[in-house]
């Protein structure tokens, strides 16, 4: 891992740098954190899903994808020059030289959660229990400052606090049980960071890990290292999520890579940076209740085609954002493709939540192709599932983004996400997991048949493999069933496993004794992704 990045001297590109911000009336206008695009704060998160159709498309493609989850810690670093309002890289947790660097605690000990990687939040969120869980009270780190978060549900509000470290690592170096720990080691992240909490203890926001760290590093995100991790009464999962510094050799080589346009360039040509609260009634310490928190004021676009109905929508930018589980279209571009949201019937609805709320009965339908332009061979998939919801742009907050691009296109690939100005894409692997294998072991068998009926007929969590929900639609049924049993025996079996396969005459008693569950819904069927 390399080191990270030497301290700016008093006064010197700090300085210029927030001028700059300034002049460019980014940051300095009277009330400017209404300025900052906070639409998508907490991404888009898939609560429930109706088919309307009475046989959905064959689709490898879930509705719901998976939410690429970190665990968190959070320490008390910022730099020592009180003129130094630019974030820190380092991969060298607590060992940064400044004076007094904790671990933020609770109840004496270390305190570490799960947090969401989502590269369309603007700035880094923490739910009000992790403020209090964190102790920002008892390590005089709470701000006064507030700012609006806009979402899909409306608009809720959260507290500019003062500048702290956030580190990040993915969960094969985490551990559950009545708390989460860590390896500490494997930490990698930033200081001097202002990150938002939000106010609302009932928020239905996670705590969010976004764009001013995600825009620092490459992430590596391996679909086919799946893990769940169970703390006290919450169950998360989620592929395992690796942070490397830009141009490090364990960088996976993929060929397949989208070019990623950063946009605007501007917003990604410096580290993420807060804005002081020019009214202190102390002028010596610009690190106390910013104004604005840490940054990034722009977002990820990938350029893409989506053919449906004999109509093409070529060359569209889109909206690359890993908290979205569903990939959206603008009511206009639906319009463009033959579904009128107004006139038509949808062929599913979503549930969805995001900052301020939820929104029922979201319309969605199936286009025949969706592409990505890439170079090294090409990305191509068919009848995807695609949700319509008009969003601001995260550019400016006002116009609507055509397009996002939800995790769900990625479900069975690793990807690399590689923010690099000058060298920025999307690398995208081949499938890399098998279909039906629910517990990642590389095989369909009795194990991923065992966790569809152990939670059967239960609503989970959207797209959660080791809760039984491959279809992503956040219920275990019959669909999911067939799913499994259409892939029986692929792959290649563990260690111990043959033994456990069962003849077909001997697995068909055992879909004989499920016949009266397979029964419980008489109405719509439900989509099958196999």
């Amino acid at each position: 891992m390399s080191e990270h990045r030497l301290r700016r001297p008093v006064g010197s590109r700090s300085v210029v740098a927030v001028l700059a911000l300034c002049l460019a009336g980014l940051l300095c206008a009277p009330q400017a954190h209404a300025q900052i695009p906070l639409d998508l704060a907490g991404g888009l998160s898939v609560n429930h899903i109706q088919t309307n159709l009475v046989v959905a498309p064959v689709t490898t493609v879930p509705i719901g994808g998976y939410q690429p989850l970190v665990a968190v810690s959070m320490t008390n670093e910022d730099t020592v020059d009180d003129l130094d309002f630019f974030a820190v890289n380092t991969d060298t947790y607590l060992a940064n030289g400044l004076p007094g660097a904790n671990a933020l605690a609770s109840n004496g000990s270390p305190h570490y959660r799960v947090a969401l990687l989502d590269t369309g939040a603007q700035v880094h969120l923490m739910t009000a229990g992790a403020i209090t869980d964190f102790d920002f009270a008892g390590n005089n780190l709470l701000g006064t400052e507030v700012i609006g978060l806009g979402g899909a549900g409306g608009t809720e509000f959260g507290t500019i606090h003062d500048p702290t470290g956030i580190y990040v690592t993915g969960f094969s170096n985490a551990t559950g049980g009545a708390s989460l720990s860590l390896n500490t080691s494997s930490l990698v992240g930033q200081y001097n960071v202002s990150i938002v909490g939000a106010n609302n203890p009932a928020s239905l926001l996670p705590d969010v890990v976004g764009l001013p760290l995600a825009s620092q590093y490459t992430t590596v995100i391996n679909a086919d290292q799946r893990k769940e991790i169970v703390v006290g009464s919450e169950v998360f999962e989620s592929p395992e999520v690796q942070m490397l510094p830009f141009g490090d050799p364990g960088i996976p080589n993929i060929t397949l890579t989208a070019p990623l346009q950063l946009l605007p360039g501007s917003a990604f040509a410096s580290p993420p940076a807060f804005f002081p609260n020019l009214g202190l009634p102390d002028p010596n310490d610009f690190h106390q209740d910013p104004s604005i928190p840490s940054n990034i004021p722009g977002a990820m676009f990938i350029q893409g085609d989506i053919f449906n109905n004999g109509v093409a929508q070529n060359d569209m930018l889109m909206f690359f954002d890993t908290g979205a589980q569903v990939t959206v279209v603008s009511e206009l571009v639906a319009s463009n493709l033959g579904f009128d949201v107004v006139l038509d019937t949808p062929e599913f609805t979503v549930e969805i939540q995001g900052a301020g709320g939820v929104v029922l009965d979201v319309p969605g339908f199936f286009v025949e192709s969706f592409s990505l332009d890439t170079v090294g061979g090409s990305f191509a998939l068919t009848n995807v599932p695609v949700i319509v919801l008009d969003v601001p742009d995260p550019r400016d907050g006002i116009n609507i983004v055509p397009a996002i691009i939800g995790t769900n296109l990625f479900a069975d690939r690793n990807i690399v996400i590689n923010p690099e100005p000058g060298n920025a894409f999307l690398a995208i692997s081949d499938i890399v997991t098998l279909i039906g294998d629910l517990n990642s072991d590389g095989f369909v068998g009795l194990a991923d048949l065992n966790i569809i009926l152990s939670h059967w007929n239960q609503t989970v969590t959207e797209g959660y493999l080791f809760s039984g929900d491959p279809t992503g639609d956040g219920f275990v049924g019959i669909e999911d069933l067939n799913i499994v049993l259409g892939n029986w025996n692929a792959g290649t079996p563990p260690p111990g496993a043959l033994a456990a396969i069962p003849e077909p005459g001997t697995l068909g008693l055992v879909l004989l004794g499920l016949s009266a569950l397979l029964r419980r819904r008489g109405g719509s069927m439900r989509r099958n992704a196999g």
